[in-house]
C-alpha cells in the first residue's frame, strides 16, 4: 500500500465500511442509479437526503506521529469529524490523513485541527489527491 495516501485513495474497513454511505465516499460516479440492486432503496434515500459527512484528504502540521484511527477532527474546539488513516506520504514528503467531515468543513483550504496522542495539530483540507490528482504521472 506504499504511496496510497498521496493519492487520497482510501482503504477497505478504514475509509470505506457500513457506516458510511457510496455518497459520503464520493462514489456516486461508480453506480448506475437505473439499475435495481440489493441496498438500492436505502442509496437512493440517502443520495436524495445529501450526505452530511464528507471523506477527505488532509495535510496535517507533524510528522513523525500518526493517528491511530478515529482520532478527533476539531473546528474551534468543536468535533466536525475524525480522521480514519494518517501518515508520512513519501512522495510529496509531509503527513497526510484520510478522513470524513461535515459537509460545511470539507471545503478545500479549511483550517482545522487534529487531536493526536493529545496535542493538537493543524489539518488543511486538500482539493484533491497530494500528488497527481490528474493521473497524469502514472500514465507516463
Amino acid at each position: 500500500m506504499s504511496m496510497w495516501l498521496d493519492k487520497g485513495w482510501g482503504a477497505c474497513w478504514l475509509e470505506f465500511r457500513p457506516d458510511f454511505t457510496a455518497i459520503e465516499f464520493g462514489l456516486c460516479s461508480f453506480i448506475d442509479w437505473s439499475r435495481d440492486f440489493v441496498g438500492s432503496d436505502a442509496s437512493l434515500l440517502a443520495r436524495s437526503a445529501s450526505a452530511k459527512r464528507r471523506l477527505v484528504t488532509m495535510t496535517i502540521a507533524v510528522d513523525g506521529i500518526y493517528m491511530s484511527n478515529d482520532e478527533a477532527i476539531l473546528r474551534d474546539g468543536v468535533a466536525v469529524g475524525y480522521g480514519s488513516s494518517d501518515g508520512h506520504a513519501h512522495r510529496v514528503g509531509q503527513s497526510i490523513a484520510i478522513g470524513y467531515v461535515s459537509k460545511k468543513c470539507a471545503t478545500p483550504g479549511k483550517q482545522l485541527a487534529a487531536e493526536i496522542l493529545g496535542e493538537m495539530w493543524g489539518v488543511t483540507v486538500l482539493d484533491g489527491p497530494a500528488f497527481d490528482a490528474n493521473g497524469l504521472h502514472i500514465r507516463a
